[in-house]
């Protein structure tokens, strides 16, 4: 009997489901360990807005949704927003490394490339605690991808693939970009019926658009990051609101800085080896769908401009890379170990992956810093309003990172100022009476 189910134990260990459970629970834990400490992009905004209870925003309605459920959900340990940013982060990352293994292996390519691509890319950086909603889209766009190319093989119909499209599309609405892609997926598998298919699911965009702009049917009002048209003119003019146009070098300049921080290797290392294999095996029906699905955001990223600028913002561009790296993971099966291209593209990995990491190390901060808590009272009810280091804050906040805070309260009722440094102590409550 004990020989049975050792026998048992053994043959369920040696399940690749178990085996890459393990491996991304791993990764969790090593996102998790190097989550950064400091917000990114629209991180404060959208923690300010997390703890302010907001459901929905105009155009990542699903993760700003996830974002809150999760906040609610462990208010009984009073983790902050950033903390379950973090949380979101690594476990978007984790889903992310699980799919494409499962990609990897569908195309016979090596599970060690697929994982020193993907690290050399900005979506280490994405991964570690990144506080946006990009970590969440990314596995989501890395799905569709691969579904779709089952899809193209035979083994899976339309309707997933259309749902997993309109779930990224509740992610972000940047998603909509690739629309062009989802449509040519039954021309290549010259299946023209499921073209109504996809017509009969996109018409679940409509409530996406109708929350979007009338989130009030939910009981809940819709924030907003960014105004809904950020495309660049093609030339300057006076009195232009944007920093540049197309043709101009400060936007190639930015465009450059946004390409390297998302990935540096990818397209360069496809252009390789199209040359070396031939430009027909970019016309194969998964190439050529994984083409058009990058090729519409690399377009989009040459005509779109950041309102935060490219270097604080340079993760709106970086979902790029996602389909960049599908599209250059179906050559990876040609690469031969004898091949001087293979040592190059493995050099290039290292020295990215490295750069990456210094990025990360940037914005661990002190792990062993603890939590308190931090209240303002005033002798009288007043208008007020509490910033804390720039950032508009409740007067009472149950749980705050350890440090020293410089800190203003405007009496507005008595139109007074007081500003203020608060030393935060981890394990008590930080009182600061208003006399």
């Amino acid at each position: 009997m004990s020989s049975f189910f050792s026998i048992r134990l053994q043959s369920f260990l040696s399940n690749r489901f178990i085996k890459d459970l393990g491996l991304c629970c791993l990764f969790f834990f090593l996102f998790y360990f190097h989550r950064a400490q400091v917000f990114s992009g629209d991180g404060a905004l959208i923690a300010r807005m997390t703890e302010g209870g907001k459901w929905l925003v105009q155009n990542e309605l699903a993760s700003q949704a996830i974002l809150q459920g999760a906040y609610q959900l462990f208010s009984p340990w009073r983790l902050s927003a950033m903390e379950i940013m973090n949380l979101a982060s690594c476990l978007g990352g984790a889903l992310a490394v699980w799919i494409l293994l499962q990609y990897s292996r569908l195309l016979n390519a090596s599970v060690g490339w697929a994982l020193l691509l993907f690290f050399s890319s900005g979506f280490s950086i994405y991964t570690c605690g990144h506080t946006e909603y990009y970590p969440l889209v990314l596995p989501a766009m890395l799905l569709y991808g691969y579904l779709s190319v089952l899809y193209l093989r035979g083994r899976l119909g339309i309707t997933l693939v259309a749902l997993t499209f309109l779930a990224a599309a509740g992610f972000h609405f940047a998603m909509l970009i690739a629309l062009p892609s989802l449509f040519l997926l039954p021309w290549l598998r010259k299946r023209r019926r499921d073209w109504l298919s996809i017509g009969i699911w996109l018409i679940l965009l409509a409530p996406l658009f109708l929350i979007r702009n009338n989130p009030q049917i939910l009981g809940h009002k819709a924030a907003g990051l960014s105004p809904a048209w950020n495309f660049l003119s093609w030339l300057p003019y006076e009195g232009m609101d944007r920093y540049y146009a197309v043709l101009q070098w400060g936007h190639w300049a930015d465009w450059m800085y946004a390409w390297a921080m998302r990935s540096w290797i990818f397209w360069p290392a496809v252009v390789c080896l199209v040359a070396v294999n031939g430009l027909k095996t970019l016309f194969d029906q998964e190439r050529f769908f994984l083409l058009i699905y990058t090729l519409s955001f690399t377009i989009w990223t040459m005509l779109w401009h950041p309102d935060l600028g490219v270097e604080a913002d340079w993760d709106l561009f970086a979902i790029e890379a996602a389909p960049c790296l599908m599209l250059l993971l179906t050559y990876i099966p040609a690469i031969s170990k004898r091949n001087c291209f293979y040592y190059m593209l493995l050099a290039c990995c290292i020295v990215s992956i490295v750069i990456n990491y210094l990025h990360i190390r940037q914005k661990m901060g002190d792990h062993r810093l603890g939590y308190g808590a931090m209240q303002i009272k005033t002798p009288a009810p007043i208008q007020t309003s509490f910033t804390l280091r720039g950032l508009n804050r409740p007067l009472s906040m149950p749980r705050i990172r350890e440090g020293v805070y410089s800190a203003k309260l405007i009496d507005q009722t008595h139109r007074c100022v007081y500003e203020m440094y608060i030393w935060v102590d981890p394990g008590g409550i930080t009182e600061v009476k208003i006399e």
